[in-house]
């Protein structure tokens, strides 16, 4: 009689163990088996309460012209994802193509393709989200990364599956690298 009770308990515990693992297992594919690629950052400065300390980031990349797009502007809406290719050029990466379906990209060498999703639309550009704009921190260093991206001399360092998702493997800032 027992073991009827705690059957729904112990499926609840194991669906979540299973959320949980997949999610973590994603992550870990797209560091391991992922294209490194190289993107300066933009910053920005808060805490979460349950991860501790990070910094927001922002990249040059994050704000699109219409000039990049095989299609019109108006097709897109607030939310649709989309795939960025962008080449890879350390001072100023170049935003070549933007796709809606990841099967359009042409694969040109030294680009990659990245994952985003519409954040928001102004007239002739749009500002897309990739999921790499958040870095976790130790405690009491945001200072000293916020100076340093500041200064605009900080990078981070993504691994990117084939997917076109990405995976903040660590920011540097100078000479110092944040993992």
């Amino acid at each position: 009689m027992q073991s009827n009770k705690l059957k729904p308990f112990i499926i609840i515990i194991i669906f979540w163990m299973v959320i949980f693992s997949g999610y973590v297992g994603f992550k870990e594919y797209t560091l391991n088996q992922g294209k490194e690629f190289i993107l300066p950052v933009i910053p920005v400065d808060p805490s979460d309460l349950l991860r501790g300390d990070y910094v927001i980031l922002n990249y040059y990349i994050s704000r699109i012209k219409d000039d990049s797009f095989y299609f019109s502007l108006d097709e897109l809406k607030i939310g649709d994802t989309i795939y960025v290719q962008i080449y890879n050029n350390l001072s100023f990466p170049e935003t070549t193509y933007v796709y809606t379906e990841l099967n359009q990209v042409y694969n040109y060498p030294n680009s990659i393709v990245l994952k985003g999703r519409i954040q928001d639309r102004d007239g002739s550009s749009i500002s897309v989200s990739y999921n790499i704009e958040k870095f976790f921190i130790q405690r009491g260093t945001g200072g000293e990364i916020e100076e340093g991206i500041r200064n605009g001399n900080a990078f981070v360092k993504l691994s990117v599956d084939r997917f076109g998702n990405a995976v903040i493997k660590s920011l540097i800032i100078g000479e110092k690298i944040y993992e």
